[in-house]
């Protein structure tokens, strides 16, 4: 901030000085933004069980992906990450230390929350090469020259869905899928890829998982609600890149832990794994076992037990 005022002190074109001047006002806003999020982590905390639940939660996807900094959790009305990173690609800024936000919707269930993993993914991307590794190859270079798409936030989401599908398996598709069903006819903003695309991602990496029976379960569910084909995506023929470069992310699941998920399941409410990928797949697990018409009930149940189980840590 002190060198933008002294570039604008010293420029001596008015069309410099003004672009200065908008920097700076564009760099208050931020901090500024920034500030109402670090006063909405300080009222997160009010809701101390859920909080420290989430806290842990986010603690342990971020040791897994060795991030620089631990994230700080937000109760809030979405899912979202921000941080430093905004700096780095807004206004070119580079701050001494990273720093990110991470929020769920305060709304949702705990069940809901391995969608929280998409967003702590972000958070690496932001501290390695891999997406730039997506984006300089020749498949990307070949898209960027066909289309005016935004291909790099495409590309991003759809390796953060990827991460967190490497994290969590199958449970990020289900939380994935369940919380998005009603609204997913209503498309997407162009920043974003195809749903139809995204799951075949997912699919993918449970495919190399040894999970092809559980891959085709939710091809079948995907197909079976949209009309398109994830063919049609933009960014479709990135596919294997973005797989292969994925495979430099750690992954937690692999056939013997998903069964230890479904075993977890007889007594998930009695004794609920303290793992958080096996609490979290015998939880779904529990929700195909009982009918997704039945979520509703088991909503309080499932919160009981993943907050005691996230708590301990």
């Amino acid at each position: 901030m002190e060198g933008l005022l002294k570039r604008a002190e010293a420029a001596e074109s008015k069309t410099v000085k003004e672009h200065y001047l908008f920097l700076i006002e564009m760099c208050l806003r931020y901090y500024s933004a920034q500030y109402q999020l670090f006063r909405l982590s300080k009222d997160s905390m009010v809701q101390i069980h859920a909080w420290r639940a989430l806290r842990n939660l986010v603690k342990h996807f971020s040791e897994q992906l060795r991030l620089k900094t631990l994230p700080m959790p937000l109760l809030g009305d979405e899912y979202f990450c921000t941080g430093s990173f905004t700096y780095f690609k807004d206004l070119q800024i580079r701050l001494k230390k990273e720093f990110y936000f991470v929020s769920v919707d305060f709304l949702d269930s705990p069940i809901f929350w391995p969608l929280i993993a998409h967003e702590i993914a972000h958070c690496s991307l932001n501290e390695t090469e891999y997406l730039r590794k997506v984006l300089v190859s020749s498949e990307a270079v070949e898209v960027k020259r066909r289309t005016i798409i935004p291909v790099e936030q495409r590309v991003e989401e759809v390796l953060c869905d990827i991460v967190a599908t490497r994290l969590l398996g199958p449970a990020y598709v289900w939380a994935y899928i369940t919380r998005l069903w009603l609204i997913f006819p209503l498309g997407v903003h162009e920043k974003y890829p195809s749903h139809p695309f995204r799951l075949e991602c997912m699919c993918e990496v449970l495919d190399r998982m040894e999970l092809d029976d559980v891959s085709a379960d939710f091809r079948k569910l995907r197909d079976q609600r949209f009309a398109i084909s994830w063919q049609e995506e933009e960014i479709s023929p990135l596919r294997y890149v973005l797989i292969e470069v994925s495979e430099n992310f750690p992954c937690a699941i692999n056939r013997d832990i998903y069964v230890q998920g479904l075993s977890a399941t007889e007594y998930l409410f009695d004794s609920p794994p303290r793992d958080p990928v096996v609490l979290f797949l015998s939880c779904w697990n529990k929700v195909r076992e009982e009918g997704i018409a039945k979520i509703g009930e088991l909503l309080p149940k499932f919160a009981s037990v993943i907050l005691q189980a996230l708590e301990r840590g």
